[in-house]
């Protein structure tokens, strides 16, 4: 959540799926995506769903942004552990590099299990790459790493498949700021291929035009005196199929957790597969179906 009534998440979550985003809900509060007695979870339709018109304009995964808009607003006088997202004051994330992260999801937690993924929610802890160094990763003309993009990684940590869509949040003075969109990567968990985000401080222009028509937490940042966008002690993730939304809270995986969808082929191509529509990419909204159904899709 960013405001009171738009979701944040990844394009390739939602376009060229075989079903509409509006045949999907928006859970928040959610916790643990395999049962529905969690006291906090909420359901929300879905009324608008907006891709990033320059999404992949110059690479795979360019611009990799979506904004989902709820039918009602959410009153968060109602919701103890609900709050929307602070987003970054300005655009500039030069300061940026070198500088830790959290990834949070329900994405799978050891690679080796693709078809497993995490019941209650993750997070995990990785680094900010400088932008020359994340193009060196990902060797290729014309880069597949893009001014949309940033990449992070740590020591055996990684989002993975099954985050996509999900938050990457830096903590700035008392606050934590979406500085990212989990998007893709190659394989999980390997220093030489670090996870790639979506730049939030790239788009936010677009975000902030297209979300006037809802209401925004403001605060004011007591280390630079500018106001900015709420994310209180929460931070809001996503995952496909059946959750979204919940506190960034849980037991953190040591291995190799959260990350996007598919990795990119070995061989590297600018013209990447967009992942399937039928695996778990992380897209913040649910079926309306009851859990058992959902054993017809390949996670």
């Amino acid at each position: 959540m960013i405001s009171d009534q738009y979701v944040l998440t990844a394009a390739h979550c939602i376009k060229g799926r075989s079903t509409p985003p509006f045949t999907y809900q928006i859970i928040l509060g959610e916790n643990n995506w395999r049962t529905r007695q969690e006291a906090q979870e909420t359901r929300h339709s879905i009324i608008k769903a907006m891709v990033h018109p320059r999404f992949e304009e110059k690479a795979p995964f360019d611009f990799d942004f979506a904004l989902l808009k709820l039918a009602k607003p959410i009153d968060f006088t109602q919701h103890r552990i609900i709050r929307p997202a602070c987003l970054p004051p300005s655009i500039d994330s030069s300061h940026l590099n070198g500088k830790s992260g959290i990834a949070s999801g329900w994405g799978v937690v050891n690679p080796n299990i693709p078809s497993r993924q995490a019941n209650t929610l993750q997070k995990v802890t990785v680094n900010i790459l400088a932008d020359n160094e994340c193009k060196y990763k990902y060797p290729t003309y014309p880069s597949i790493i893009t001014p949309s993009m940033f990449c992070a990684s740590a020591d055996s940590a990684d989002a993975c498949y099954g985050d996509s869509g999900g938050p990457f949040t830096v903590h700035q003075g008392n606050v934590s700021v979406l500085e990212g969109v989990i998007s893709w990567g190659k394989s999980c968990a390997k220093t030489k291929w670090p996870g790639v985000y979506a730049r939030v401080r790239y788009v936010l222009d677009w975000i902030t035009k297209n979300i006037q028509d809802s209401n925004q937490c403001k605060r004011r940042d007591t280390n630079s005196g500018e106001e900015s966008l709420l994310l209180q002690e929460t931070t809001f993730s996503s995952t496909t199929s059946t959750t979204v939304g919940t506190t960034a809270v849980n037991k953190q995986t040591l291995n190799s957790t959260i990350r996007p969808t598919q990795p990119i082929p070995d061989t590297f191509t600018t013209t990447t597969e967009r992942p399937s529509s039928d695996n778990r990419c992380g897209l913040i909204c649910v079926k309306p179906y009851p859990i058992n159904l959902l054993k017809k899709y390949k996670f």
